[in-house]
């Protein structure tokens, strides 16, 4: 998969970063303080 995200994306613009989740990490996302959780149609959790 990386190599295939290397290929397309133009490091002068881009910022991908890749973190090592479970498929169960995304519903145990939480917030301390002010913010809340949001689903940004612009990042993908892949």
């Amino acid at each position: 998969m990386t190599g295939r995200i290397d290929k397309i994306i133009v490091e002068k613009e881009d910022s991908v970063r890749i973190y090592c989740l479970c498929a169960n990490c995304e519903r145990e996302i939480r917030v301390i303080g002010k913010g809340k959780v949001t689903k940004n149609e612009d990042v993908y959790i892949i």
